[in-house]
């Protein structure tokens, strides 16, 4: 579901081995949420564009509601309408040396999978090393090298380094998301501000805000003559991981987090796909309180090769499932199988009520439209589906029924394809916002109040890397659906064909 709802989200520490931001660490350093001090910040930085006509801020430090996202993403179009954001040729903010690298693959900024085209800029300044970092471009100017750190080309201020696009996102969130770090690759806000949207200055500096008097631009945006005051308790609360002292959940990528979608175009998302037809089900009888609860176990390659040293499963959830024996459709990629064949077997043991389901081999896009990777040969669309249907088999003896699209995004022809072998696709029409970067509390709300008789919930099986907050909401939800009547159902229950229980 990356498409509709994933962008992401919130950023606490994100400790790089070899890339600016490590979707890997999960612990908040306090040096990343802290304004450096005045007299020892160099002004070196200028706007990654040049012309200012229609350019807007969409996202900054922190997003509006309270997460965290540590950069800044700038648009071309009407704030919070992501239908009016045009591409617009991207800039380096200072002299350095470059490197870049295409999404899917990794070297100069290390990380595949659903980081987009993006260019690393090495800057020396007094003394110090900071770096730029450029994220989402459509094209990536010829000159620079693609693939390693070690291999970079001079740039100068201004100097064309790409084109802003939406690689790595939906198709429509067409955006720069632009960072500033320091030599140990931890994000400084270039503004000085630390805060929230409303804070900072438009690029033409005509909405009467100011940069702080410790800041990192030379030319623009406009600077106040005198510091104001302390940066916002926001910030302090970053740097210490919040009231608890925890990290903040983090929903990223090494470019740090995706851009969220705003909440005025979250109901446009559902009909960001082809028209769905009779074949392509998002929700059961409207005349029933049911609500039938499915899980995404997602697994990219990039996870499958880390799966021993970050676990994509929370045991607190896995226990609650079984402890209250919760009814639900799990989707599972094949690699997710072949990650945990144990932990899917467990799933399904003691006369289970959880209902296995096919979400593809690799969680590979079958269209633009979704927050994915293409297929890639020797995979088919048709493989993606039979090779997952297998490995289930193989490992549960569960004959699979019910499939789910990677961010639910599909095209012609496709749900016909799916149907001829042998699994129905399911939608949903109600979601938790895990992969939003909700918190639990928003995740509970937007449940309660967006949820109809019928509907088909959807959140995820991962670990809170990714998908903070679901052990909660669902902990807090099981009971209210209780005491207001709903009954909890499997997809298979909720259409009248539950699966077959294992051979």
């Amino acid at each position: 579901m990356r498409n509709r709802i994933a962008l992401v989200v919130s950023l606490a520490f994100l400790a790089l081995a070899a890339a600016p931001v490590s979707a890997g660490s999960t612990q908040a350093s306090s040096a990343s949420a802290r304004p450096a001090g005045t007299a020892e910040t160099p002004k070196f930085l200028t706007l990654p564009f040049k012309n200012l006509r229609k350019m807007q801020i969409q996202q900054t430090w922190t997003f509006t509601d309270g997460q965290y996202h540590q950069a800044i993403d700038y648009i071309k179009g009407t704030v919070d309408n992501a239908s009016t954001w045009k591409g617009f040729p991207v800039v380096a903010a200072a002299g350095g040396k470059a490197c870049g690298e295409k999404i899917g693959r990794n070297g100069c900024v290390v990380r595949p999978g659903t980081m987009g085209n993006r260019v690393l800029i090495k800057h020396r300044i007094d003394g110090k090393v900071f770096y730029t970092f450029y994220n989402h471009l459509k094209w990536i100017e010829s000159s620079i090298p693609l693939g390693s750190r070690d291999d970079t080309v001079n740039v100068k201020r201004g100097q064309i380094i790409g084109w802003a696009g939406a690689s790595g996102n939906p198709s429509y969130l067409i955006h720069l998301h632009f960072q500033l770090l320091d030599k140990h690759f931890q994000p400084l806000d270039p503004y000085g501000i630390y805060g929230k949207r409303t804070k900072y200055p438009n690029p033409k500096g005509t909405n009467g805000k100011h940069s702080r008097a410790a800041n990192y631009w030379t030319a623009n945006p406009p600077i106040l003559p005198e510091p104001p005051a302390d940066p916002p308790a926001a910030a302090s609360a970053a740097a210490a991981g919040g009231a608890t002292g925890r990290a903040v959940p983090v929903r990223g990528t090494a470019a740090g987090p995706r851009l969220r979608i705003p909440d005025s175009d979250m109901a446009a998302t559902a009909s960001r796909s082809p028209a769905r037809g009779a074949q392509y089900i998002t929700h059961g009888n409207r005349n029933r309180k049911w609500i039938a609860l499915t899980f995404d176990a997602d697994m990219y390659p990039f996870m499958y090769r880390t799966r021993d040293s970050y676990h994509e499963y929370d045991m607190r959830l896995v226990r609650l499932l079984k402890n209250q024996d919760v009814p639900a459709t799990m989707f599972l990629n094949g690699l997710y199988v072949k990650a945990y064949p144990q932990l899917v077997q467990e799933l399904l043991a003691e006369d289970p009520k959880l209902e296995l389901a096919n979400h593809t081999w690799d969680h590979a896009g079958w269209t633009s439209c979704g927050n994915t990777d293409p297929i890639q040969p020797p995979m088919t669309k048709r493989k993606e589906v039979t090779k997952t249907s297998a490995i289930i088999d193989n490992v549960t003896g569960v004959d699979d029924l019910y499939f789910r699209y990677p961010g639910g995004c599909y095209g012609p022809g496709d749900n016909q394809l799916v149907k001829s072998l042998g699994v129905t696709p399911i939608g949903w029409d109600c979601y938790f916002g895990d992969a939003l970067g909700w918190s639990a509390e928003r995740q509970i709300a937007n449940v309660k109040n967006t949820c109809r008789k019928g509907s088909i919930v959807i959140t995820h099986f991962n670990n809170t890397r990714y998908h903070p907050g679901v052990y909660k909401a669902l902990k807090a939800l099981l009971p209210w659906w209780k005491e207001h009547g709903w009954k909890v159902v499997s997809v298979g229950t909720m259409l009248g064909r539950p699966t077959p229980p294992p051979n």
